[in-house]
């Protein structure tokens, strides 16, 4: 529909995941203007225990170590961004694309909500209330992570 294709490295990584996780993401690219690519899909268990280590993962049991998780970056006018506003239309178009391929997800910069497709909400107001509960649970925000998405299936 835009015209955009994955990277070749997208491609590869989206083989090692979930066939209706890489059908999900395949179909965002198809439905959505952002411009992104996969930087995480299956996760090794070393990798998983080196990323535990530093803590920059909630586990060292990650669901990336099942291929049924990625992690995808955005980027504006080709510079990768991490600001969590370019993520909400990203988020958007992939819950339609599980949608479309009849399947869920959850967000990482919503964890609270366990399948994104049925969050009726805008993604500025679940990564709100997500904070939210982080601050009233932990005196702080321990994990955002917009560019995270999981496979939900029912």
């Amino acid at each position: 529909m835009y015209d955009m294709q994955l990277s070749d490295r997208s491609e590869e990584l989206l083989e090692k995941v979930h066939p209706k996780l890489a059908e999900i993401v395949r179909e965002t690219r198809d439905i959505s203007e952002a411009e992104f690519e996969v930087v995480e899909g299956y996760r090794s268990q070393k990798l998983a225990d080196t990323m535990y280590e530093k803590g920059v993962s909630l586990n060292a049991t990650s669901v990336h170590s099942y291929g049924q998780a990625v992690s995808l970056i955005v980027s504006v006018a080709g510079i990768p961004c991490t600001n969590t506003r370019a993520y909400e239309e990203l988020a958007m178009s992939m819950k339609y694309a599980a949608e479309n391929v009849n399947a869920g997800i959850k967000w990482g910069a919503a964890r609270h909500i366990d399948n994104f497709c049925e969050y009726e909400g805008e993604p500025d107001e679940a990564m709100s209330d997500f904070c939210a509960l982080q601050l009233k649970k932990n005196g702080e925000i321990l994990d955002i992570a917009p560019g995270y998405f999981e496979l939900v299936l029912d």
